[in-house]
C-alpha cells in the first residue's frame, strides 16, 4: 500500500514536511543530497538537491501523490505547487 502525501505541509514551521517522506525514499535508493541535509532556505524559497536524477517512477510507485505536487521529468524535480517548496536533481555541490 503507497504512503499518501498530504497536499499541505504537517508542520506550520515547516513548509517542506509534508515532502520529507519523498527524501527518505530517494536517499535509500541511492540518490544524495548536493549541497545541504535535507531542505534549506534558497532566495527562490525552500528546496531540497539531490546529485542525481530523481528517481521519479520511485516516488510513484512508493506513495500516492496529490496533483498540487508535480513530478517532472523535464525538469528533474518535484515542485508542491501549494508552497512552492521543490526537490530537485542533478545539482552538482558548487
Amino acid at each position: 500500500m503507497r504512503q499518501r502525501i498530504s497536499a499541505e505541509p504537517t508542520d506550520p514551521d515547516k513548509p517542506f514536511a509534508h515532502l520529507e517522506p519523498l527524501l527518505a525514499v530517494l536517499r535509500r535508493d541511492g540518490n544524495d543530497f548536493s549541497n545541504h541535509d535535507g531542505f534549506y532556505l534558497a532566495k527562490d524559497g525552500w528546496r531540497a538537491d539531490f546529485k542525481h536524477r530523481l528517481n521519479l517512477e520511485l516516488l510513484r510507485r512508493e506513495f500516492d501523490i496529490p496533483a498540487s505536487i508535480e513530478l517532472s521529468e523535464d525538469h528533474d524535480s518535484v515542485l508542491c505547487k501549494n508552497t512552492w517548496c521543490e526537490i530537485k536533481g542533478c545539482i552538482f555541490p558548487g
